[in-house]
């Protein structure tokens, strides 16, 4: 389709010619060090670019599995191009259903009336002669007529029977509405509108018998106000999902998912709502919301930070989650950059789920995890997580956690403050019932405190104790030190290039003054000394400013005479 092609051929050359635009400002305007301080005139690295050239790059293989079709017209076997035309005949399916009903119905109307042989009427003869009833009797002349008005419900309602049929063969709800389709589009704006008039070309040719219409709206912005209360079981979603597995994302989809359930469950009837088709990268789905779900892959587009940060490169993921994720990892952020410590729980974004799928790509067991293997992975948590926790990874000690995890540990702090009060209030009054219950049965009684238990039993621990450590006080209470270290060691350096850069603007400001000074009495000298010889060799008087000067003279010798 020409509008359609030309948008997308229009995006993607924009999107290179940006692309050679900031490879020009990220190599005009290279960092310098000036002083060991590093001055960055444009945000944009090379390795910016390079991912940036990564992403587009990753348009043409994707375009390539979708359409079936090598870049040089070469064809391609795809998965991805045989469920897309799986999914087009579905909706195709709505669509014929009419032309099918009208056209078998007419067939038979065509060959039961021409040939009087309608289909009960044709059967009663029969069955009457096995059933003893043949002749004029009462009895069989009203079993005629009551064969003759089966047949002429037959007539009537024939077609809404073999739409019902058509529909249980093609795998479709039964009992929805008997009429055109309305195909509703739920996108970005720009999507929405180049298939919606794709999709209204398309109707304008279609078949009488084949018709329907197209609609749209971005399902982040009208399409719960316009459209919801429209939701009927003649209207089929075509819903364009985000990849809410990325942390920039993860919102989106969760609002497109929502306006879709709220339009798919506005009618409490499985058969009188409307009918939900998904397209998208994430695998996962809201059991029961879409009929059918294509996933598009995401092989040849490079891995974004977020997913590595949020552990969601591979597999279904709840975009509500991947907020909740993000949300924490902003927090840390947020918390990071300030100088009054974490007001967040550490990695309060590492659950069991995520623990355990970070487990199994290293290849390690749940319930059996070496000392050696996890320290191991709590340097390498702390390194991949440096910047969210705003610390210098170099600077973790990890015999600090470990020899607490060796020596005992203590059950990962709750922002719940009651739950803590509570938890330590029953353990004092647990431990002084003990101490008066041994001393009054042992006078010579001693009370010692219980040692801690070792989170390694064996010389193993299991996730569970794992979380428990890497959550814990004396995790978090190293955290908060490294913090304050790194904030400190950022704001002198911050201070010293702010003195450096005073410094240099204040010798530039001399240097400028003094040029200028100079110049200025220079200039004045020449000019004085250029009038004073005209005056001369013109009219022999002197000149006004001559006499102004001459005047100043005398009046300073008088003065300085007077009080000497």
């Amino acid at each position: 389709e020409p509008s359609t092609l030309a948008t997308l051929a229009m995006h993607h050359t924009l999107s290179w010619l940006l692309l050679s635009c900031s490879r020009w400002a990220a190599q005009a305007f290279e960092p310098c060090a000036i002083d060991d301080v590093t001055h960055k005139p444009c945000e944009l690295t090379t390795t910016d670019v390079n991912d940036f050239q990564r992403v587009l790059s990753s348009f043409l293989p994707a375009a390539e599995q979708i359409c079936g079709v090598s870049r040089h017209g070469q064809p391609v076997a795809s998965n991805i191009r045989k469920s897309l035309l799986q999914d087009a005949r579905y909706l195709a399916s709505h669509l014929v259903e009419g032309w099918y009903c009208t056209f078998l119905m007419c067939t038979y109307v065509y060959v039961t009336v021409t040939l009087h042989v309608p289909l009960f009427s044709s059967m009663w003869p029969m069955l009457a002669g096995c059933l003893g009833m043949e002749g004029d009797s009462d009895a069989a002349v009203l079993i005629k007529y009551i064969v003759g008005h089966l047949d002429a419900h037959l007539y009537v309602f024939l077609a809404v029977l073999l739409a019902v049929a058509h529909r249980f063969v093609c795998g479709r709800r039964l009992w929805t509405r008997f009429t055109a389709r309305t195909f509703v589009v739920v996108d970005c704006t720009v999507n929405y509108k180049l298939l919606r008039a794709y999709g209204s070309k398309l109707g304008a040719l279609a078949f009488p018998f084949t018709g329907f219409s197209v609609v749209g709206q971005n399902g982040e912005d009208h399409f719960v106000h316009e459209m919801t209360h429209l939701a009927q079981s003649n209207a089929i979603l075509l819903v364009g999902r985000p990849d809410g597995r990325l942390g920039s994302l993860a919102a989106s989809e969760a609002a497109v998912i929502m306006s879709t359930q709220q339009a798919r469950y506005i009618c409490s009837r499985p058969m009188r709502g409307v009918e939900a088709l998904s397209v998208g990268h994430n695998p996962w789905a809201k059991e029961g919301l879409f009929r059918r779900q294509l996933v598009l892959p995401a092989d040849s587009r490079p891995l974004f930070m977020s997913q590595q940060l949020l552990t969601t490169e591979h597999g279904a993921h709840a975009p509500g989650d991947v907020v909740q994720k993000a949300g924490a990892l902003m927090a840390y952020a947020t918390t990071a950059s300030s100088t009054a410590g974490p007001t967040v729980e550490h990695f309060a974004w590492m659950n069991m789920e995520s623990l355990k799928e970070l487990l199994l790509k290293r290849g390690l067991d749940f319930n059996s995890i070496s000392f050696e293997d996890s320290e191991a992975l709590l340097v390498e948590l702390v390194m991949k997580n440096q910047d969210v926790l705003g610390i210098d990874a170099n600077d973790f000690v990890v015999a600090i956690v470990s020899e607490h995890m060796r020596t005992g540990s203590t059950m990962p702090s709750t922002p719940h403050s009651m739950r803590r009060f509570s938890t330590s209030l029953t353990k004092g009054v647990s431990t002084i019932v003990d101490i008066i219950d041994s001393t009054r049965l042992n006078p010579s009684y001693r009370w010692k405190p219980k040692r801690k238990q070792s989170l390694f039993s064996n010389g193993a621990c299991t996730a569970s104790c794992f979380l428990a450590a890497l959550r814990g006080r004396k995790m978090r209470d190293h955290i908060h030190e490294l913090q304050i270290k790194y904030q400190s060691a950022e704001i002198k350096k911050r201070v010293g290039a702010k003195v450096m850069r005073s410094n240099n603007g204040e010798e530039t400001v001399r240097t400028c003054f003094d040029a200028w000074a100079s110049l200025s009495v220079q200039s004045l000298i020449v000019a004085t000394a250029t009038n004073d010889k005209q005056a001369q060799e013109g009219s022999g008087l002197h000149t006004a400013a001559w006499r102004v000067r001459e005047e100043y003279r005398r009046r300073r010798r008088q003065w300085l005479q007077r009080y000497q």
